[in-house]
């Protein structure tokens, strides 16, 4: 078995309704938020060395450093990791609007799919200070086999209908830009079976 860590993402970037034109793209933080009136979704992209197939993976996971929040503790709070079907967006150029300059996203916030390909879900644990990871298999495999080898990810809250302010969530992860301790910057982990030459399996006859 055989694991290849992509890290740093390629590009990404988080989109809020509260400032719907806003780009964020060259911040340090990827910041997400459950209220009602001004949610906030992290959307990244990673890209799959071209050793690795589709049919190889066994297990791919998304891991995002939790560093700290404002508002109420996240603790226990689920956060869903999708696919995102816009390959072309433009890390300094997307907002909660648009994907890219003069292009609209089909809903505002994020286009993206909950299944084909299937994606993940986990929940906050008690403190800052920690990696949080995703389990999402089926989306490396479909990049590679249908989005040249591009992962495109939303993540978000699975509940952004928080009404009462107090109750609200606002928690915090290191971005692609987090330079202090770029270890600490999301990374794509994938778990696959490394091709074997020929030789390892047919040594008798390599021997002749």
């Amino acid at each position: 078995m055989a694991t290849s860590a992509i890290q740093p993402s390629a590009k990404d970037s988080f989109v809020t309704l509260q400032f719907p034109t806003t780009n964020y793209g060259t911040n340090v933080t990827i910041a997400l938020h459950d209220h009602y009136l001004s949610p906030n979704r992290g959307i990244l992209n990673f890209v799959i060395p071209s050793d690795i197939s589709s049919a190889s993976i066994t297990s791919a996971n998304l891991y995002l450093y939790y560093y700290g929040q404002d508002n109420l503790n996240p603790t226990g709070k689920q956060v869903d990791c999708y696919k995102i079907t816009r390959d072309d967006w433009v890390e300094a150029q997307v907002t909660w609007n648009i994907y890219k300059t003069s292009n609209n996203w089909t809903a505002p916030g994020g286009d993206y799919v909950t299944s084909d390909p299937v994606g993940g879900s986990t929940t906050f644990p008690a403190n800052a200070g920690a990696w949080m990871s995703w389990a999402i298999t089926a989306i490396a495999k479909d990049a590679i086999d249908n989005v040249a080898r591009s992962v495109n990810l939303i993540v978000k809250f699975t509940l952004e209908n928080i009404t009462d302010a107090g109750l609200r969530s606002f928690p915090y992860f290191h971005s692609n830009n987090y330079t202090t301790d770029t270890t600490l910057c999301p990374k794509l982990v994938i778990e696959y079976t490394a091709f074997q030459p020929f030789r390892n399996y047919y040594p008798h006859i390599l021997a002749h």
